[in-house]
Order: structure tokens, then sequence, then C-alpha cells
């Protein structure tokens, strides 16, 4: 007898180590990246509602105290994204909603932030359509698990709730 298939929120469930972002206008032009060609970060969805994702442009200035950092600052946040809470899926529409408690965008905390879940094998694929002007930008960022994590996950037969036992 075939196992009975996963819920997404199940599916999706543990840490991702990003692959890509990308975005386009829907008015054509070039694909670009946001935080380089190269970006790096992690999202993770825990078993019990929450979720953070922290993504950056690789090889960033380094500051020797973070209060010193003055006129920098807006450097070191353009090529920074982070935020966390609880999030939601809707099974049906393959949604997932990240309900924004903390954020480094400041206009983010408390906004829903909708993203379309695509899941293919080890690959975890979130879309978001977002609002610029007249045009919509589709931001695509595709995930996957990290080595360690897939590891971890093979021998004890389940997903990394983070819970770390």
């Amino acid at each position: 007898m075939k196992g009975k298939r996963l819920m997404l929120s199940d599916e999706i469930a543990g840490t991702w180590q990003l692959v890509s972002y990308t975005a386009q206008s829907d008015r054509g032009g070039p694909v670009i990246y946001p935080l380089g060609a190269d970006a790096v970060g992690l999202i993770m969805y825990t078993l019990d509602g929450y979720m953070s994702a922290q993504l950056m442009r690789p090889n960033r200035s380094a500051h020797v105290h973070p209060c010193t950092a003055g006129t920098n600052e807006a450097a070191t946040a353009a090529d920074y994204l982070a935020y966390a809470g609880p999030y939601r899926v809707d099974e049906a529409t393959g949604v997932v909603y990240h309900d924004v408690a903390v954020s480094l965008l400041p206009n983010w905390v408390n906004t829903t932030q909708l993203r379309n879940v695509t899941l293919d094998n080890d690959r975890l694929t979130l879309v978001a359509d977002v609002p610029a002007g007249r045009a919509t930008i589709r931001a695509t960022l595709v995930w996957a698990r990290p080595a360690v994590g897939r590891e971890a996950n093979s021998a004890q037969g389940r997903h990394d709730d983070g819970s770390g036992g």
C-alpha cells in the first residue's frame, strides 16, 4: 500500500537553503538578482507554525562593531532581508501566508506576505507578485534542503523541526 501524501504544511517544515533569488517585471525586461546571483539565505518553517527568513548578499563589508556602522547602515541594510512570524498554509491553493511579526523592513511588520508554493522533490519554490507602480514584479526564490539536514532527516526518518532532538 502506498503511503499517504503529506500535507503541504508538513512537507515545508524544516530548514531550507537559498539556491536562487530572482525578480522580473511583468512588463518584460531582464531577470535581476536583488541580492546578487550568488545570494545566500535560510528559511525555516517550524511545526508549531512559525517561520523565519534570512537572505543576504555574500561578502558584505564588515563592521568592527554594529554601533559604529554610521554611514554604512543603508548599504548594509540594502544587502540583507530578514523577517519572521507565524505562518499558515492554504492546502487547497498551495499558498503559504507569512504573518510578519518582526522585520528588517519596518513596512512589512504586521503585514501578510503571500507566497505561492511549488514542491519538487527537495526543491521548494516560493513566488511572490509584488506591485511596483503600474507593473508587478515577480520574485522567485528557490530553496533546497541543506545537506546536513537531509542526512539527519533521512537517518531519523523525519523532518527537521528545529527542536534539536
